[in-house]
């Protein structure tokens, strides 16, 4: 009887759910999920191919399970979402990490892959085998060529009336930049008139009282956890969308690889990693200083004024390249 093989990750929250569906597609892997009990190590052990999704949830079960099945003999592929914090933490724990991510660079049959292009960060060459584009950079055009509409995107269109929107689309939380927003719609009391800036997605403890204060500013707010295609129908009817992050969150972004994919302009800091990838494949975005609100509301009127000659423009052939790029990278280390 043939061995399957797996796509692995822990939980199955968040864009953990749509790694696991995309990998398993198109690389003719089964999920797995759940912690690593002694009946799931044995399987994972003893598959003929094995994927992290994400490296991120569990660093040592990844370590343990890929140098057990080096010892074995089997190959293991793990996808690294945030190899910064190697070279921009302060911590003992992040020098812990880039040690031995270092070391483990150095077993043949180990690849772990970022989802950022070593052209962008090459640091990130010193800790990963190779490089992918994030699964979230096309898999909306892979699933959905049209964004559907739901009540809750018409709802956002009708509160609009006209204006431009600048919208936050999903969880939030203070390394999203929800404060800088805060400040940026309460910066300019004419600012209500010309855009509406909705923040949609359930906000965590940290967040909740900006996000008070957002609204009190003119902000519309749906603060609860949206479905899928509620999320994929906001790319549909937003302008802009919102993927400014502090500065210590400096790492790809799923948001902006979907506001990629639907032709819209992503709100980014200036220096940022998003910024960088950005550049790098060609997409168009608005870079504004952190931290800086009043030239902030400049930078998005002027983008405003600059009409259509600062939208993205949907790149199939670009894309489908992408999705390209993401299986034979992950095929070659197999």
């Amino acid at each position: 009887m043939k061995r399957k093989s797996y796509v692995y990750v822990e939980r199955d929250d968040g864009h953990r759910q749509s790694y696991q569906a995309i990998i398993s597609k198109w690389l003719d892997v089964e999920p797995l999920y759940g912690r690593v009990d002694m009946r799931l190590l044995g399987k994972m052990v003893r598959a003929p191919r094995l994927i992290f999704s994400t490296i991120d949830d569990n660093y040592f079960t990844f370590i343990l399970i890929s140098l057990v099945r080096a010892v074995c003999g089997r190959r293991t592929v793990g996808i690294f979402l945030r190899p910064a914090q190697c070279f921009t933490g302060t911590r003992f724990y992040h020098r812990w990490k880039r040690r031995a991510f270092s070391m483990l660079r150095r077993v043949r049959s180990i690849a772990v892959l970022t989802i950022v292009p070593f052209a962008v960060r090459p640091e990130f060459a010193s800790v990963a085998r190779d490089w992918i584009h994030d699964p979230q950079m096309w898999d909306v055009a892979e699933r959905e060529k049209v964004a559907p509409l739901t009540p809750l995107a018409q709802s956002l269109k009708k509160a609009a009336s006209g204006r431009r929107i600048l919208c936050f689309v999903g969880g939030v939380s203070v390394i999203k930049g929800i404060e800088f927003l805060r400040d940026i719609a309460c910066a300019d009391t004419g600012l209500a008139d010309r855009y509406l800036v909705a923040v949609m997605g359930k906000s965590d403890t940290e967040s909740a009282g900006r996000v008070e204060e957002l609204a009190a500013c003119g902000a519309m707010v749906v603060d609860r956890h949206l479905s899928d295609s509620e999320l994929e129908s906001l790319y549909g009817v937003a302008d802009m969308i919102w993927a400014c992050y502090r500065p210590d969150y400096d790492q790809a972004s799923g948001v902006f690889g979907r506001a990629f994919q639907t032709g819209k302009t992503s709100v980014v800091r200036s220096g940022s990693v998003i910024e960088q990838y950005a550049d790098y494949v060609g997409a168009k975005v608005l870079a504004i200083d952190y931290g800086e609100p009043a030239r902030a509301v400049e930078a998005i009127d002027s983008h405003a004024s600059a009409g259509d000659t600062m939208a993205n423009g949907v790149d199939v052939r670009s894309i489908a390249a992408m999705r390209q790029q993401f299986v034979e990278a992950i095929a070659k280390w197999q």
